[in-house]
Parts: structure tokens; sequence; C-alpha cells
């Protein structure tokens, strides 16, 4: 099978295949940032049908608890509403936090299981990430039970507000607390419940919820998130 020029590397694979490792890296890199590769269609279709079922499917099964929501047959008349708002957030955290999110599906299909997330982050002894590194009690580079037991409470904290038919501020106030906490214990667990926003938007469930004061708190959110995401994307990888 041929190979298009405009698939092959700038440079004469066999004086790259003749550099030392770090710098066949850094080509390989280089390559990527700048060229464009073309997905197969199977990886693609993959990711609609985790989406569609996993994330949308189970927003749905969790709205459902709710009387009158989560019937695909009558979407239309409550994706709207505030408690689907507020439950595709928490299902979110939920999802990414799994190890469910971006990483998982097809890009990963070399490893078995093609996701992490949940697995490790349940075991005692896996390499974590503190934010303050030598830390007592938190500031290990080792997981321990202590931190399998925040991450543990944390799941069943989202799983007892996404599983109520109705989301109150008591729920939530538990999970306000937890996830900067794991944050502290390990900055990979932030990061994997996306805590710069969904994060965000939990506190502003929780603490704006009188008057329904919590929508223009996250709309302001959500454009202020958008906004510096298209902005960060004024360089010459996004001409």
């Amino acid at each position: 099978m041929s190979i298009a020029d405009t698939d092959l590397p700038p440079y004469p694979v066999r004086d790259v295949l003749a550099q030392p490792f770090v710098e066949r890296i850094r080509l390989v890199c280089k390559t990527w940032a700048f060229q464009v590769h073309a997905t197969p269609f199977p990886v693609y279709a993959g990711y609609w049908l985790k989406y569609l079922f996993l994330y949308i499917g189970g927003w749905a099964f969790f709205c459902s608890f709710t009387p009158g929501m989560g019937s695909p047959l009558s979407v239309g008349s409550w994706a709207l509403t505030a408690v689907a708002f507020q439950k595709a957030v928490l299902w979110s955290m939920c999802y990414e936090s799994l190890g469910f999110g971006c990483s998982s599906g097809p890009m990963t299909g070399r490893i078995w299981p093609p996701f992490g997330g949940f697995l490790h982050f349940l075991r005692p002894g896996t390499t974590k990430l503190p934010l303050f590194p030598g830390l007592p009690v938190l500031g290990g580079i080792r997981r321990t039970w202590l931190d399998v037991a925040l991450y543990a409470a944390s799941q069943g904290f989202l799983l007892r507000a996404l599983l109520a038919p109705e989301i109150t501020p008591t729920m939530l106030l538990p999970l306000v607390i937890l996830v900067p906490l794991m944050g502290i214990a390990d900055k990979t667990l932030f990061l994997s419940a996306r805590g710069e926003h969904y994060y965000v938007a939990l506190v502003c469930l929780a603490v704006a919820s009188g008057g329904g004061l919590w929508i223009s708190a996250c709309k302001v959110l959500w454009v202020a998130i958008w906004f510096w995401a298209a902005t960060s994307k004024l360089n010459h990888h996004f001409p």
C-alpha cells in the first residue's frame, strides 16, 4: 500500500532513525503538531457511540429519577429544565472522574481495559501527584487508603445526588469540600474531574441556589470558559 507524500515526515527517515531517542521523539512531536493526520472513520464512529449511549444515555438515565423526566421520546420537554442541567453538571464530573472521558475509547484501544480512572484511583499504592509534596498525610507520591476513601466518597456523593429526584445544596456541600481536598492529595483527581469548570459550577449550584441565582452564575462561568478557551487558540497551531 502506497503512502501519500503528505503523510511522510519532512525529514529523511534513515537520518531520524540514526538520532538519539530524545531527538527522535522531538521530531515526531513536531511532525504531529504541524501536520494533519487522517483518522479512520471507525474511530469517529466509536466515539459517537460512546457519547451517545454512555454519556448522553447516562445523563437521561439519571434524569429519569426525577418524575416526568428522562424519557428519550420526550427529551424536548425536559432537557432544558433546571434539574436536567444540574444533573448534566454532576454526571459530567462523575463521567470524567471515573475515567470515561476523552482518554478512553478507540484511541486507547491498544490498552485493555481501554480506560484507567477508577481502576487506578481505587487502588492503594498507585502513583499520585500531590499538590504539596511532603505534606503530612496527603503529600506522599503513593496512593493510600485515605486517598482511596476520599475518591470513593466523592463518587458516592455524586451518585447520591444523581439518583435523587431533586438536587439540594445539602447534597452538594460534601462535594464542595471533597473535590479540593482530593486535589491537594492528588492533582490528577482534580484535573480528571474537570474541576476548573465543573467544580466551579458545583459551587454555583450549592452556594447560589436561592432565587435561581445559580443560573446566572453558571452563565457567567460558561461564557468565561469558552471565551478564554477560544482566546487560547489564537496561535500558529490554529490559524
